[in-house]
């Protein structure tokens, strides 16, 4: 049973502490990064994913990088763009 079918549960997820949670345990609500590369198929992905987030609340920063030419550049770009964050 779902949300949907019981109105008194919340239909927003929480990730972080709320309510008077909050007072005893604190932390920042995470903020997803992720990044795709153009022309290879992934835009449809990274779509969904920025649905799914906002969806349930949570902040996602997304980049769509230029293909370097192969599958391992792709994931040498990762530390980089990690750092940027």
């Amino acid at each position: 049973m779902g949300c949907r079918e019981r109105p008194d549960l919340p239909t927003r997820l929480f990730l972080v502490p709320h309510g008077w949670f909050a007072r005893y345990i604190s932390r920042p609500e995470p903020i997803f990064v992720n990044f795709y590369t153009l022309g290879r198929g992934y835009e449809g992905h990274g779509a969904r994913l920025t649905e799914s987030l906002e969806r349930v609340g949570s902040v996602i920063d997304q980049e769509a990088l230029e293909y370097p030419g192969s599958w391992a550049k792709s994931q040498a770009l990762k530390p980089a763009f990690l750092q940027r964050k």
